[in-house]
């Protein structure tokens, strides 16, 4: 966009563990400071004909490995509660 206003510096790059929830943070300054000067209707807007036509969800490899470990765990779990059944 092409904008006549000047908008909150936003960084370019983001380390750290709370990087995905500065990122957000960021995305909302972002969208506060167009909603205030009135620009959201500039936006692009982005449509598909149906769900088929959209580009599918990517799972990033950070998000998988913790769901990997999550039911690692639990399958362990219940493993380990299986061999002393019944209490």
């Amino acid at each position: 966009m092409n904008l006549t206003i000047k908008v909150p510096h936003v960084p370019q790059r983001r380390d750290g563990d709370t990087r995905l929830a500065r990122e957000i943070d960021d995305m909302f300054v972002l969208f506060s400071c167009l909603d205030e000067h009135n620009l959201l209707d500039d936006l692009p807007r982005y449509v598909a004909s149906g769900p088929d036509s959209m580009p599918s969800v990517r799972m990033y490899e950070g998000d998988f490995a913790v769901l990997l470990n999550m039911m690692k765990k639990m399958s362990n779990e219940i493993s380990e509660r299986g061999q002393s059944w019944p209490p």
